[in-house]
């Protein structure tokens, strides 16, 4: 797999909250295999303000809801998968670590799929360490046996 960024398609009408938003994607094959995240999308801010030409930007305050949302493009997409999932990381302060949520699963059917976030739901509960954790990991183990300073465990999952 080698995967390319999400890219922004383009601006649509929507109700996201104000902030800063960054796009990922992951594929998933038929027998739920997931692959590991895509690279980091641009960033792309929502205001709740009007933008009357390229030199007037406005932000908003936290927690009010924009008039903005986002047409997501994946392109080059392995066939290899049946489906690929978008996912939108929000950040509304400075210095916090982003929500995350599911924006969709679109099934493979080309080699580009498109996406629309238009608002915020599907929130991933453990946000960030979801994304960033590979699901292989060894939180749930046993160890088998210690010998010379080294552990060997086994994933129970």
């Amino acid at each position: 797999m080698n995967p390319s960024q999400a890219t922004l398609a383009s601006t649509l009408s929507g109700s996201l909250p104000v902030g800063v938003y960054q796009y990922t994607y992951k594929y998933i094959s038929e027998n739920g295999g997931e692959s590991t995240f895509a690279p980091l999308s641009n960033m792309y801010h929502v205001s709740d303000q009007a933008f009357g030409n390229s030199t007037l930007y406005a932000g908003g305050p936290k927690g009010n809801i924009g008039t903005q949302g986002f047409q997501i493009d994946v392109k080059d997409i392995d066939q290899n998968f049946a489906y690929v999932e978008l996912y939108a990381l929000f950040y509304e302060d400075n210095n916090a670590p982003p929500r995350v949520a599911v924006v969709a699963r679109n099934q493979i059917s080309g080699l580009s799929s498109n996406f629309q976030h238009t608002n915020w739901n599907n929130e991933v509960e453990n946000g960030l360490e979801e994304i960033l954790i590979e699901s292989n990991t060894f939180d749930v183990c046993k160890d088998i046996a210690i010998k010379d300073n080294i552990l060997f465990a086994a994933n129970l999952r």
